[in-house]
């Protein structure tokens, strides 16, 4: 009984402050903040039913959030005309290419034990390559990266 008293104390609560930001700033931004907090909440709930009552650990849930968002905000902006006349679509894409072959390389390198190598220098190869591999997609990403903020400020859609 107390446990659900309290629980109304603090949605009533809740309820107040949202009236609260709605006159302060508006409806427009109280929607968005409700429709933001709508997703947070549908995401703690599946994570909580995988992770709580399934006892499933799945980090690549929050990877598919990422790209999610990140596919959101590259539709949703205007197309950003100084990026894409400028160079560094190309930029991008090399570094995309040297990601796929970053990725190629280490699961290549994963494999070594079928030639016949024992499983700690496979281990070692294998975490030599990757990290010579993310040393130069991220050195090759930089600059990149720095043209973009410099000239065309951000990616667009």
């Amino acid at each position: 009984m107390m446990a659900a008293r309290r629980e109304l104390i603090l949605f009533s609560g809740l309820a107040v402050f949202i009236a609260l930001i709605l006159l302060k700033m508006g409806s427009a931004f109280t929607l968005r903040m409700m429709i933001e907090a709508t997703c947070y909440a549908i995401i703690a709930l599946g994570l909580n039913i995988q992770w709580g009552y399934a006892g499933l650990f799945n980090i690549g849930i929050m990877g598919f959030i990422a790209v999610g968002g990140f596919f959101t905000m590259l539709v949703s902006f205007p197309i950003n005309d100084k990026f894409w006349n400028s160079t560094a679509p190309g930029g991008l894409g090399m570094v995309g290419l040297y990601l796929l072959v970053g990725i190629a390389l280490t699961w290549g390198a994963s494999r070594l034990n079928r030639l016949g190598l024992s499983k700690k220098l496979r281990n070692a190869i294998t975490i030599i390559v990757f990290a010579i591999s993310y040393l130069v997609v991220m050195s090759a990403l930089a600059p990149v990266a720095d043209q973009i903020e410099s000239t065309a400020g951000f990616i667009g859609g």
